[in-house]
């Protein structure tokens, strides 16, 4: 811990607890469509899914967004 506190100080950034980055990591990854639960290391899957539930929603209507485009510029080609 006493590195990443030398890390924030040495580059002036605002303090973010280690936990809160591994967070927004994860959430960042997850809404980038990478698959961040095997990532996180939680021993449970069901305790990363309630943690990032927000975050896999979002990616979820992304993707399906994603979907929607595709097969409707594949079917207006056609």
């Amino acid at each position: 811990m006493k590195n990443w506190e030398r890390f924030i100080r040495c580059h002036e950034l605002k303090f973010i607890n280690i936990h809160a980055l591994r967070h927004t990591s994860a959430t960042l990854l997850i809404n980038e469509g990478v698959h961040a639960t095997e990532r996180l290391g939680h021993s449970d899957i069901k305790m990363t899914m309630n943690v990032y539930e927000h975050a896999l929603k979002q990616a979820d209507v992304h993707a399906t967004a994603k979907l929607d485009d595709t097969l409707f510029r594949t079917n207006k080609v056609q």
